[in-house]
């Protein structure tokens, strides 16, 4: 039971190379709600965001990038995907 303890299944389903006309609507619609929840941040904040969820840069070297602290920059990018996820809710409940 110990060797299969870190064992995970994998599922069957391999994802679609050639998607339908809805699926590239719906991942369009997606990305225009994204650029416009980051027009309307802050610039630094959307910069921390970028860094981490793009660049995948640690938040040490995000602070030291932006002049901040380390939790200034954790609670920036905190935001930022809290803002997103609500857009995102907002859109679906609609």
């Amino acid at each position: 039971m110990r060797k299969q303890k870190g064992l995970v299944n994998l599922e069957d389903s391999y994802p679609d190379l050639h998607p339908g006309p809805d699926k590239l609507a719906e991942d369009y619609a997606e990305m225009e709600m994204v650029e416009k929840v980051l027009r309307a941040i802050p610039e630094i904040d959307r910069a921390a965001f970028i860094l981490r969820a793009q660049h995948e840069l640690p938040y040490a070297e995000i602070a030291r990038v932006l002049q901040l602290s380390v939790a200034a920059a954790k609670v920036k990018v905190h935001r930022t995907r809290k803002k997103l996820l609500i857009a995102r809710i907002s859109k679906e409940e609609v």
